[in-house]
């Protein structure tokens, strides 16, 4: 029985009262090819923006795995900006107002060749603050403290929010345009995907802070560089991992994003039209490397007008027209 893993359920998103994309149900079943067709401006890429979190629906529900994909940013992240937001703050306050709590807090407290007394630092700086006759040096400091953390939070909520939900939900995807990095090799774009992967060997070996500070540079970078060459050999693309990879030819480009996308160790992989500007025997070629990520367990929804690709490779098709799905079938229907 096919196991279901990914449920949209009457999506719909409207931009200043334009409805882009209505009423839309379907799934997505693990380890199935499942293509989106239709005319340009039928809504097929808002609806990869919707799903990969770019954008939010303005009405509907999307399930992974039975549970809803939210775009809501972890306590634990809420936490960590609030606590560097106040350390600036309090820093900022040092510097500005106390040459004396500077002495104090932070120039008595290091010692060469030894640990910074942080709980010290921190037990003098407010015993100190409370010790004042007056209270005007805290109420800039929470001032400050309260502004840098609203904007940090605003920035990772309205910027970093999709990518965060793509991520850390196992999805992962390309674009209609090709989005390499000049200034890197191959393998450095696809450490790029390494880097910020939550696959569970990322978070194993390269991932958190924690083991940021824990693993010296040159053993991450190894890490980063075994993981970016085993990507690069499952799209077949090792031999070009030491090279610009724009300088590569249209198709190749393509496959070396699919490998960026799949570094992530996603479950589900979007593709945006990725048969763009191929010719047919690029497209083919293309397709049989899409059926190899299939055999490797990975989960494909694509975009494509190329319809000898998506007719021959395709599991089930879903064709689109005004925002809406018009039909969903097998691709002998």
């Amino acid at each position: 029985m096919k196991k279901s893993i990914l449920q949209l359920t009457e999506i719909e998103i409207n931009f200043g009262g334009v409805v882009a994309v209505k009423d839309i149900n379907f799934e997505i079943y693990e380890n199935e090819i499942l293509s989106i067709i239709g005319p340009n401006g039928a809504g097929k890429t808002t609806l990869f923006n919707i799903i990969s979190g770019y954008y939010r629906p303005s009405k509907g529900t999307i399930l992974l795995n039975g549970k809803p994909i939210k775009d809501s940013i972890k306590l634990k992240t809420i936490l960590i900006n609030l606590i560097y937001s106040f350390t600036l703050g309090f820093l900022g306050i040092i510097t500005i107002n106390s040459q004396e709590l500077w002495t104090l807090a932070i120039t008595d407290q290091y010692i060469i060749g030894e640990k910074f007394n942080y709980a010290n630092s921190v037990k003098l700086s407010l015993a100190h603050l409370s010790s004042l006759d007056s209270i005007w040096p805290i109420i800039p400091f929470i001032i400050f403290s309260t502004i840098i953390f609203l904007s940090l939070y605003k920035i990772l909520k309205e910027n970093l929010a999709g990518l965060d939900v793509s991520s850390r939900h196992g999805l992962s995807r390309t674009f209609q345009n090709i989005r390499l990095l000049p200034e890197l090799k191959s393998r450095e774009n696809i450490g790029i995907g390494v880097t910020i992967g939550r696959g569970p060997i990322n978070r194993q070996k390269t991932g958190g802070l924690s083991r940021g500070l824990l693993l010296p540079e040159n053993k991450r970078s190894k890490l980063r560089k075994d993981k970016a060459l085993t990507f690069l050999e499952i799209t077949q693309m090792l031999s070009e991992s030491e090279i610009d990879p724009t300088t590569l030819n249209y198709g190749h480009q393509r496959k070396i994003e699919i490998s960026r996308s799949i570094s992530t160790e996603p479950k589900i992989i979007l593709l945006d039209e990725p048969a763009a500007g191929m010719n047919d025997k690029e497209a083919d070629e293309l397709g049989a490397m899409i059926l190899s990520l299939k055999s490797k367990g990975y989960t494909i929804i694509m975009i494509e007008h190329h319809m000898s690709l998506v007719m021959k490779y395709s599991d089930r098709i879903i064709v689109m027209n005004n925002g809406s799905i018009i039909a969903d079938g097998l691709p002998n229907d």
